[in-house]
């Protein structure tokens, strides 16, 4: 018959034995950096689509309909800026 402070040290040892569980920081950076292009292109990206998204804000608040405009035009500049080259 076991004690339990024998089993308690058993299972402290079985513990300390298993391997450690990898860090999730690094698993997402490398995820994000086999999926995004580059660092200088998914930044450019998400400097035009705020910055858009600011200038068709203040618009907005001016009046409704500019606003509407203002977010089509943005839509079609951010279109013309990322799309496929061909």
């Amino acid at each position: 018959m076991t004690s339990l402070t024998e089993t308690w040290q058993a299972g402290r040892t079985a513990r300390a034995a298993r391997p450690a569980r990898p860090a999730i920081l690094p698993a997402l950076v490398k995820l994000a950096a086999r999926r995004l292009p580059n660092l200088r292109r998914a930044r450019t990206f998400l400097l035009q689509v705020t910055g858009f998204g600011f200038i068709d804000y203040a618009v907005w608040g001016w009046h409704h309909l500019v606003g509407y405009a203002a977010v089509g035009v943005s839509l079609l500049v951010l279109e013309a800026l990322g799309g496929d080259k061909r």
